[in-house]
């Protein structure tokens, strides 16, 4: 989807080019291919700032929601006793490290350039689904030594 606006967004630009080149003098049209070039290069920052803005909030929600989770399997694994009890433990430690190293992502991409922020873009997706992934692993993990 955001490339798909990013492709619009420079479909544009180049039509705007064209068109602005077609009946002009040579001097006079190549100063407003510059000017539209640099105009449609700024769109495209505009545009790559703006969605990395966009998932850097989405983000954060995420990691105060995550938060809560895991406060609320801390007080569930209370419950828990013997083996099952330091394996939740252990897992808690784990997933609270796993959270850091996103938490460092996400703030690596707030600070990265547009050139870069693709790429982080993608390292930090896969970052969060894992760390998604382990807090529900661990979460059936206790319901099912609760209940069972």
């Amino acid at each position: 989807m955001m490339t798909g606006r990013l492709f619009r967004w420079l479909l544009l630009a180049m039509l705007i080019f064209a068109l602005s080149a077609c009946g002009e003098n040579e001097q006079t049209g190549s100063q407003q291919v510059e000017e539209q070039a640099e105009q449609a290069a700024n769109a495209t920052a505009d545009y790559a700032s703006e969605k990395k803005a966009e998932m850097s909030q989405k983000l954060e929600q995420q990691m105060q929601d995550l938060e809560e989770g895991i406060a609320s399997l801390k007080k569930k694994a209370q419950a828990l006793s013997g083996e099952a009890k330091e394996e939740v433990q252990a897992r808690l430690n784990n997933l609270e490290d796993e959270k850091a190293a996103v938490q460092d992502k996400l703030e690596e991409l707030e600070a990265s350039s547009q050139e870069t922020w693709e790429q982080m873009k993608v390292e930090l997706s896969q970052a969060w689904q894992d760390l998604e992934q382990q807090y529900q692993d661990l979460k059936e993990y206790i319901d099912k030594h609760i209940s069972g």
